[in-house]
Formats: structure tokens, sequence, C-alpha cells
């Protein structure tokens, strides 16, 4: 097993993948009644920037909403994004989106959950 520490945070999961198209795609951190699970929605909209807007659903789902993420050469959150909390500790995440090719909606993603300071009490 290897612990990667980047910078104040531990790095709790890293992934890259292939999304199909445009639309949901569903991540899970944890197990149980412990878990969290973020919803990547990768949507489109002419006239308007590349935007990522966080969406609560419920106490235990979050939808990441990445607006106009269609860049060949790729986009990303530029610090990581705090989302809560997760075993105690504050939960941040970090982004990076490349569209695969001019025409079709693959894209690559990389994404990264880090946990942060601990929280007094804290619940996920």
């Amino acid at each position: 097993m290897i612990k990667l520490r980047v910078g104040d945070k531990d790095l709790l999961d890293s992934k890259t993948f292939l999304t199909l198209s445009l639309g949901e795609t569903e991540l899970t951190l944890g197990e149980g009644a412990e878990a969290i699970k973020l919803i990547l929605d990768f949507v489109e909209e002419q006239g308007k920037k590349e935007e990522l807007t966080l969406i609560p659903v419920d106490n235990k789902t979050l939808r990441i909403r990445l607006t106009n993420w269609s860049n060949v050469l790729g986009t990303t959150v530029v610090t990581p994004v705090e989302i809560g909390v997760f075993n105690r500790r504050k939960l941040y995440f970090m982004v990076f989106v490349k569209k695969a090719g001019s025409t079709g909606q693959v894209r690559e993603v990389t994404f990264c959950a880090y946990l942060g300071e601990a929280v007094q009490d804290g619940q996920n």
C-alpha cells in the first residue's frame, strides 16, 4: 500500500476513466452506511463558459455539474474543492477532464478525492 500526501491533504482515492457520452457518471466513496455518492454530470450549453456547479441531492449524494468541459487540451479546477466530511475529516476533490477528439462526447476524466483536517464530531 502506498500512502500519498499532497501538501496538507491525504489522497483518499484517484481514478482515471473514460465517459462514453454526455450525462451522468456515478462515483461512490466508501461502503455501506459511510458511502458517499458523487454524480459527475456533463452538460453542454451554447453561449456559456466552462462552469462547475455543486448541487446537493441529499445528505449522502452530491451532483457535480460540469458545463462545457469539452476542451481537447483539458479543463481542471486549480485548487481542491471542499465538498463535505468523510471519516471525520474534511473531504475535497480535484478533477481534470479532456475531451477525446473533435467529434463525439467521450471524455478522459481524472478524479482525485482528498482528506484534509480532522472535524470535531464530524459525520459523513
